[in-house]
């Protein structure tokens, strides 16, 4: 792996997942299903990727730290990244296992029916892997990490960053929430869905009192900032300044990929730019971002930028 150039310390440093994504559309919005006809449709993904293009289109500088397999998949999700400028350096390439990729499976409305997933290029992201990059990593003020990452590694970067960093970790699938339980305390920002949410304290969550719950133990366990969001019943934010449920923006759902991934990526950006704006004001811009990318079918990336941002805060003006 080349090493990358140095990075001033306002850069903001992506670690995670980098997937080849493949979406297939039953057209009867059921599943299991025989011999029903389905759409493919292939995109580049995977949360890190999204939230890194999405930091990119707000003008930050951003850099992606993952693996992909010497492959074809890989060299695409490369090529991806450097096309719009994001710094992919700190990217390696690996003999051993292939890019990792998912196959969704969803209704004619979006509608998530299943997934199946190969991504065990992710556990030679280890304990190693991320100490021999210690000293390049503590060149951003800025880590941002999801749960594609096994166990280890999220310990290992929560455990090594430096007291000035900021991390916000965002949950990448309910089977996955249980990996950052052990250093809830080191993030300044923690983003999920209720599903992710129920999986990491172990209780079913259903009502508002219980998604509020849910977030009230996960500031006790030392979280600053904390974010589950509720699909079209908008969000649950528990912060210092804040606790409430926010409700979501009308939108024409078309495609609910991707907006998690854009609501996250508005609130760390507004978050690390110290503007002074109250919590309510900052999930309001993050929910225009997710009111903006249910209504892109196909792409969960690449549509949050600032002047897309200006131009949909017309419509709820």
């Amino acid at each position: 792996m080349k090493k990358a150039e140095k990075m001033d310390k306002s850069g903001i440093l992506c670690i995670g997942g980098l997937n080849v994504d493949w979406t297939a559309i039953s057209s009867l919005g059921r599943f299991p299903v025989d011999f029903l006809p389905y759409t493919f449709k292939f995109t580049p993904g995977g949360v890190i990727h999204n939230i890194a293009q999405n930091l990119k289109g707000l003008g930050q500088k951003v850099s992606v730290m993952s693996a992909v397999g010497n492959d074809a998949h890989g060299e695409l999700m490369i090529q991806t990244l450097q096309k719009s400028g994001v710094n992919h350096q700190y990217i390696a390439k690996f003999d051993k296992q292939p890019t990792a990729s998912i196959v969704f499976v969803t209704g004619p409305d979006g509608e998530f029916l299943l997934n199946v997933a190969r991504t065990e290029i992710y556990t030679l992201l280890n304990s190693d892997f991320f100490e021999s990059l210690l000293t390049e990593m503590t060149d951003f003020k800025t880590w941002v990490i999801d749960t594609d990452l096994t166990s280890e590694a999220i310990s290992f970067i929560a455990t090594n960053k430096p007291k000035t960093t900021k991390l916000f970790g965002v949950i990448a699938a309910p089977p996955l929430a249980e990996r950052v339980a052990p250093v809830l305390p080191c993030f300044d920002g923690l983003f999920m869905n209720k599903e992710e949410a129920g999986c990491l304290i172990n209780e079913q969550i259903e009502t508002h009192e219980q998604v509020l719950r849910a977030s009230d133990i996960l500031r006790k366990e030392g979280v600053l900032n904390v974010f589950i969001t509720l699909d079209k019943d908008g969000v649950c934010v528990n912060t210092p300044d804040y606790r409430g449920v926010i409700s979501a923006l009308p939108a024409k759902v078309n495609d609910t990929k991707g907006a998690g991934d854009a609501f996250a990526s508005v609130v760390i950006e507004e978050l690390i730019s110290e503007n002074n704006k109250l919590i309510q004001e900052i999930v309001h811009v993050g929910l225009i971002a997710s009111s903006l990318a249910v209504e892109i079918t196909g792409k969960s990336y690449g549509m949050i930028s600032e002047n897309a941002l200006k131009e949909r805060m017309k419509a709820y003006e």
